[in-house]
């Protein structure tokens, strides 16, 4: 069997979640607001902390208040100083908002057995499915697929991790109560391609990651550029709105926030208007609370581009984008 590996490159252009299916409440971090820090808690270890200063009982009455309050109230009521945290924090990272919403909720980054966090190797090779069957017939892909591996990515250190907001931009701007632990931007994550017996040219699989980047972009993307609210995104003068404008760039869109056009092939195949409304009528049944209860067909389908914001710069982001690169490995 013949068979070519490659160190895959990723690098952020916006936050990248990948998420576990779970979140984590108020109760289950401290967010430290003066350091924009949310530290998260180990349960056992906290567990055992309170049990030795006599104080587990207190808590579990606290946890048990039908409004749940934060965390960091239960440890400033009972004189919990910040550098007796250590024996409870799992690790810390960095939160970005807007000091008017609340972190009620968020959702945690895939992590291993050691708890560090990763990119599976089952979520690029999902992504590269779909890319490839957007020009193959499902056969061909399924083949080929079988014949193409990724390793996990190499372990993520928390200092590239930050928490992110969830943004909704269509018309308006609509900020979500809901937080993803995420890469950070500018940020590079490495995992590995193996390919069996050549069945697919790495020149020949940039090349589609490349095209569909492109339908999804100047079929679906760029129609929030003419509303109020995605102006803001796309008027912006900063390298890395730039790179995932410009033509031709190797670009992805991976996990949590990166929406159904970029998990499906639609947008892919026809004309913007055709793969629009076949979009439309498909959500109308399958999101009936949503898109069954309208009678025209909004301006762009999904409705929604998932966006998020640095308050700090005033710089808008977003989520999922990422630039990939391949380089072959010798023997």
């Amino acid at each position: 069997m013949n068979s070519k590996t490659y160190r895959v490159t990723l690098e952020t252009l916006g936050p990248v979640h990948i998420g576990t299916g779970s979140t984590l409440t108020k109760q289950e971090f401290i967010l430290e607001e003066a350091k924009r820090l949310i530290h998260i808690i180990d349960g056992r270890r906290l567990v055992n902390y309170l049990k030795r200063i006599e104080l587990l009982e207190d808590y579990v009455a606290f946890c048990r208040n039908p409004e749940p309050q934060s965390g960091l109230g239960f440890f400033k009521k009972c004189a919990i100083e910040r550098d007796e945290w250590e024996y409870f924090i799992r690790y810390s990272v960095p939160v970005v908002y807007d000091e008017k919403q609340k972190v009620n909720v968020v959702s945690p980054f895939m992590r291993d057995g050691l708890q560090a966090a990763y990119v599976p190797g089952s979520s690029l090779k999902g992504l590269i499915r779909t890319i490839l069957f957007g020009e193959r017939r499902d056969r061909e892909t399924n083949e080929t697929m079988s014949r193409i591996r990724f390793s996990d990515s190499e372990p993520i250190a928390d200092s590239k991790l930050a928490v992110y907001q969830k943004i909704d931009i269509s018309n308006k701007i609509k900020p979500i109560p809901f937080f993803r632990e995420s890469i950070d931007v500018n940020e590079t994550i490495d995992t590995y391609l193996t390919i069996e017996d050549d069945v697919i040219s790495i020149k020949e699989l940039e090349r589609q990651i490349v095209q569909f980047f492109h339908h999804y972009k100047t079929k679906w993307m760029l129609g929030f550029k003419t509303t109020e609210a995605g102006a803001h995104f796309f008027e912006q003068d900063d390298p890395l709105t730039q790179t995932i404008l410009e033509n031709n760039a190797p670009i992805i869109v991976l996990g949590g926030g990166s929406g159904i056009a970029a998990k499906t092939i639609h947008y892919q195949q026809y004309d913007r208007e055709t793969e629009k409304r076949e979009l439309f009528q498909l959500l109308q049944r399958c999101s009936r609370n949503i898109y069954g209860k309208l009678d025209i067909m909004p301006r762009n389908v999904p409705m929604a581009l998932k966006l998020t914001k640095h308050y700090e710069k005033d710089w808008w982001l977003m989520q999922g984008v990422c630039k990939i690169s391949f380089e072959r490995m010798e023997r």
